[in-house]
């Protein structure tokens, strides 16, 4: 065993034939011969032989492996070697906790789960197998007053401490716990969050393979892919967790306090949100200032520079997918005095700043032009990245890629500063899809243009058009939201309907064939809100309640399962 003495190493003085000596008196010497694991060899390594034989009592290694030999020498005489040995590893000793199963969003006084473990463990982080003392949990930061209840102390099992019926009584984010134990380093839990039920939603968003929404108390949470870290659960210090078939809140770095939220933005990888005080904040895909973080949101991107101070935001869009740029995403926000900014990457022109060039951190728009609010475009593949807005006095404007004649200017020309959108219309509400665009006059009319693949444009055919085209039905629409390649819309008076593509079922009519015109959305729901993903869909109801349809292949229906559904289920953790 490691520093551990060996047994006695008895080393005899032969003769030619192999007969002990015993007269001898000469000095031996033992070192290591084969030392593959490089240990070192303690104690006493030279002793003079008494009656012909030299016993080494007190010799012991430093480092556990397999296969050491010593060596044993003496003035004028043939030395020898022993045959080959092991040492093994000393037993580990608890120094520290650490916790394995960490505790995860969860219902207010609804158990933890899955059930949070904390280990024993050595200095180097592993669990001691043989240790077992009694370890205690509290709640160490949450709102004053919250309590932690079930069963908070617990005997270590085979070096784990397991705790399966903590449950807390206080709605917020932002919660950790602490653990500890006699003699031991205490440890602290990653973020987690304890939430209302029921949930109850005042806006979604519908990403690539995610989605996001806030609640009427301003709490964030997402659902679905969780691959760069875009459902925000983090925290930062840790790797992107898990994909989530249900919500899952969105929290704060360790230590800092909860974020409110008033929106919530996704798209390809990343998300971005406001605050209820106005700061921008983004989490998953993207380096530093492209709304990247990690897992966990972060004051970057239009929110931070460090030549100025932080920006205030009304409005914030996360773009689609630039292939040409090593940053992939753009986000575009307007200010609370009208002004567009943009950050990200910008091969395409989409940052609207006149140059092509990424940018780290918020950039203005160009042209000077006071916004109302802006969508940022582009699809989950390729490269058609590009941005539109809507000026409070109604006009329309689009820069970036243009390749399928999305800016509607009627041309396909990319632009890399905003360009008015043709046809002379004024506009109530914009939104950028994944190679076209649509909105929504002041009369109720809904207009599309570029890509038609699929007859996301709404008129009947799958031509694709530079400018704006009416959809047909003559439908009146209080809002219009651009998938990949597909487009929903809500009229005055809550219905939904949806056209283009329909591969995953993302138009909720019941089938998965694609429409050119608008079809209804199934299920006799009222709603106030939509947004249309890569292949789903999301609303929010009169009522608060979200629904989404279409693909569910990373669970960003939210409904508890990776089925897709044609018509619209339910989001999970809802009355």
């Amino acid at each position: 065993m490691v520093g551990a003495m060996m047994s006695p190493v008895s080393v005899t003085v032969l003769d030619g034939v192999g007969n002990p000596v015993v007269s001898a008196t000469t000095s031996i010497t033992v070192a290591l011969g084969s030392n593959a694991a490089k240990g070192k060899l303690s104690g006493t390594t030279t002793l003079a032989a008494v009656r012909g034989v030299a016993i080494f009592s007190d010799l012991s290694l430093d480092t556990s492996g397999t296969g050491y030999i010593l060596s044993v020498g003496a003035p004028g005489l043939t030395g020898a070697t022993s045959t080959p040995f092991d040492v093994s590893p000393a037993p580990a000793v608890a120094t520290k906790l650490g916790f394995v199963v960490q505790p995860s969003t969860s219902l207010v006084n609804h158990a933890i789960t899955p059930a949070v473990q904390v280990a024993l463990e050595d200095d180097q982080g592993n669990a001691v197998t043989n240790a077992s003392t009694n370890v205690t949990v509290a709640i160490e930061t949450g709102p004053t007053g919250a309590i932690l209840s079930g069963t908070l102390n617990a005997m270590a099992v085979n070096g784990i401490a397991t705790f399966s019926d903590l449950s807390i009584d206080t709605t917020s984010t932002g919660y950790t716990l602490s653990a500890a134990a006699d003699g031991l380093t205490g440890a602290t839990s990653q973020q987690f969050a304890i939430t209302a039920i029921p949930l109850v939603f005042a806006n979604v968003s519908a990403g690539d393979r995610h989605t996001c929404g806030v609640t009427t108390t301003a709490e964030a949470f997402c659902w679905g892919s969780d691959f760069y870290g875009q459902l925000g659960n983090g925290p930062g210090e840790i790797l992107p967790g898990a994909d989530s078939t249900s919500p899952v809140a969105v929290v704060n770095y360790t230590g800092l306090p909860p974020l409110t939220f008033a929106t919530a933005s996704a798209s390809f990888g990343h998300t971005c949100g406001i605050t209820t005080d106005g700061g921008a904040y983004g989490w998953g895909y993207g380096p530093n200032g492209a709304g990247y973080s990690g897992p966990t949101p972060h004051p970057q991107g239009p929110a931070y520079a460090p030549s100025k101070p932080p920006l205030t935001f009304a409005t914030l869009s996360a773009g689609g997918f630039d292939a040409n740029s090593g940053i992939r995403t753009h986000t575009c926000g307007v200010t609370t005095a009208g002004a567009a900014y943009c950050y990200g990457a910008n091969s395409l022109g989409q940052l609207g700043n006149g140059s092509t060039t990424d940018a780290m951190y918020a950039t203005a728009v160009a042209g000077g032009l006071t916004f109302a609010t802006v969508s940022a475009g582009g699809g989950s593949s390729g490269s058609a990245a590009y941005t539109c807005g809507l000026t409070t006095a109604g006009a329309a404007y689009c820069w970036g890629d243009n390749s399928s004649g999305q800016l509607g200017d009627a041309t396909t020309t990319g632009r890399t500063s905003p360009v008015a959108i043709g046809g002379g219309l004024t506009f109530a509400a914009v939104s950028a899809g994944g190679d076209h665009t649509c909105g929504v006059t002041g009369m109720g009319a809904g207009y599309c243009w570029g890509g038609n693949s699929s007859g996301q444009l709404g008129d009947g055919t799958t031509t694709g058009e530079t400018s704006p085209v009416k959809v047909s039905r003559g439908l009146s629409f209080t809002a219009l939201s651009g998938g990949d390649s597909h487009t929903c819309g809500i009229t005055t008076g809550g219905g939904v309907f949806c056209w283009g593509d329909n591969s995953s079922g993302q138009l909720g009519d019941g089938t998965t064939t694609t429409r050119m015109t608008p079809v209804a959305v199934l299920g006799e729901l009222t709603f106030a809100a939509l947004s249309a993903g890569a292949a789903h869909t999301c609303g929010v109801t009169t009522a608060g309640a979200a629904y989404c349809w279409g693909d569910n292949s990373f669970g960003q229906l939210g409904d508890g399962t990776t089925t897709a559904s044609s018509v619209p289920v339910k989001v999970a953790d809802q009355q």
